[in-house]
């Protein structure tokens, strides 16, 4: 039955029935469920991703029907996520859909985005955007960015390499002006599947490990006129995120993220991100990581209280200190009070596996 629903698939030379077998493993998160994220959605659930993590808070309106396609007149004041879960799930019975109805902020958004493999932004407000995108970068999640409004669209692909610039680059302290919403400005429909469509087009390159065309690039759409431009962006040199490393860890604000680096015993340095105001750091080893992760989540597993456990994730509590680690070497470690505590966990930890 697999082979018969993707059989169309199998002679793309973008996808293939191998790389339709990869993408039966990947999770993305879609964070908004409006008229980007229900198309990108659509298009997801369409090329067989294994699992797609849906994010929002709002409820469906009247006026989301002729935009927000995975909606009908039958839905109007019933949760978005839910709705989606139910279409999307009719829609394809090998993609598991998971659906979260909350508002993302600066305390909930790495318990949201952890074990996720790439992030596609659907979002409208810069202020969450922001939040979403910082601790992509911490944990290294590729981030699809998108925007639209009116006529025109705009998305970049970020894989948080040096290299290129970050989203902050581009978007730096910008606010949210409600004189540009789809409510003042309106938004066509067609603008909305363009973009997504590019959007998600990045995204499966990205999930089938191939380089995306859009890393240090924005494009851009018309419809008006039915321009496509492709302009290149440069990194901003004091970007507050990635062109500065920061190094007090236990100051600022929450949705502030600081950074330093830091020794880890004998094993050697770890950059750290502080996501301020949440006691949480995420450490990223600076040595070379090269281990069976297999095997280490089963030692793990007999050492200590194991939570969740995923592919490329394993959750579980060194006493009242709860650490999620990733094939990558990331860990994320909550609870730990001070920076020095999380330095001496993580010390802890490496020791145990080292052994």
């Amino acid at each position: 039955m697999f082979d018969d629903f993707y059989s169309r698939h199998y002679p793309l030379s973008s996808i293939g029935k191998e790389n339709q077998l990869k993408l039966k493993y990947r999770t993305v998160l879609v964070a908004g469920m409006g008229g980007l994220g229900t198309v990108s959605s659509q298009l997801l659930n369409s090329l067989g991703i294994g699992k797609i993590k849906i994010i929002d808070f709002d409820v469906i309106e009247q006026s989301n029907l002729p935009r927000q396609t995975l909606y009908t007149v039958d839905d109007i004041g019933k949760a978005k996520v839910e709705q989606a879960k139910i279409q999307l799930s009719k829609r394809n019975p090998f993609t598991k859909v998971e659906d979260v109805m909350t508002r993302i902020d600066a305390i909930n958004v790495t318990n949201l985005i952890t074990g996720v493999d790439l992030i596609i932004d659907g979002l409208d407000k810069f202020t969450t955007r922001r939040i979403l995108f910082r601790a992509a970068r911490s944990l290294k999640i590729p981030y699809i960015f998108a925007g639209a409004i009116a006529e025109t669209g705009n998305v970049m692909s970020f894989n948080h390499d040096d290299e290129y610039p970050c989203l902050e680059c581009i978007i730096g302290d910008t606010t949210d002006d409600e004189s540009q919403s789809c409510e003042i400005r309106g938004v066509n429909p067609v603008i909305l599947h363009l973009t997504a469509g590019i959007q998600v087009n990045e995204a499966m390159k990205i999930l089938l490990d191939k380089k995306p065309d859009l890393l240090g690039k924005m494009q851009l759409i018309d419809v008006t006129e039915l321009d496509f431009d492709l302009i290149n962006i440069a990194k901003k040199d004091n970007c507050a995120l990635c062109s500065i490393e920061k190094d007090n860890l236990e100051k600022g604000t929450v949705g502030d993220t600081t950074k330093g680096e830091r020794e880890i015993g004998k094993h050697g340095k770890s950059l750290i991100t502080s996501l301020c105001g949440r006691d949480t750091y995420i450490f990223d080893p600076k040595w070379d990581i090269n281990w069976n992760f297999t095997e280490i989540t089963d030692s793990i597993s007999k050492q200590w209280n194991v939570k969740s456990t995923g592919r490329d994730y394993i959750t579980f509590n060194i006493r009242t200190t709860s650490i999620s680690l990733v094939n990558t070497g990331i860990a994320t470690i909550r609870s730990a009070g001070k920076i020095k505590n999380a330095i001496n966990v993580m010390n802890e930890l490496f020791d145990y596996i080292k052994k």
